[in-house]
């Protein structure tokens, strides 16, 4: 990214922060003009209010959803329903290139446990594909598999 990896602040927001620029510069001036300090400390407060919209960069990320195909898959626990899953995964998700990407998993259903070549759903980041978060509500359960790959009667 150009920007060193920081998302740009949106034209709204700079607009909104220029007005609320606008309005403190504004309000400081009226309040000078009164010898009022505490109208002089609201217009610095509404300042302090425009140069952080107009700087902080934040937001929520934009996700896409995608594929996730199983390269390689830790071993599943014996004793416990849940486990810690270290999966390589290619990952398919429109608008970013294919790449593969290791990811672990802390708490990953047994009854769901990935196989090699199992495709997963998955949500990747846009903006920077490390995020890559597997769907594990959507995944079905080795039973549900079995029974889809049953021909029908």
């Amino acid at each position: 990214m150009a920007n060193g990896g920081n998302p740009p602040i949106a034209p709204v927001r700079k607009l909104i922060a220029a007005v609320v620029g606008t309005v403190a510069a504004f309000v400081i001036l009226f309040g000078l003009g009164m010898q009022s300090w505490a109208i002089v400390a609201l217009g610095v407060a509404f300042l302090a209010l425009a140069i952080a919209l107009g700087t902080v960069r934040g937001g929520g990320r934009t996700w896409v959803v995608g594929a996730g195909h199983v390269h390689s898959a830790s071993e599943p626990p014996t004793q416990y329903a849940f486990g810690r899953c270290e999966l390589q995964l290619v990952i398919d998700a429109p608008g970013l290139p294919p790449r593969s990407k290791k990811i672990i998993e802390p708490r990953v259903p047994v009854s769901k446990w990935p196989a090699l070549g199992q495709t997963l759903p998955i949500r990747v980041a846009l903006d920077d594909p490390r995020h890559v978060r597997v769907l594990w509500d959507e995944v079905p359960t080795h039973a549900e598999a079995g029974l889809a790959d049953l021909p029908p009667e």
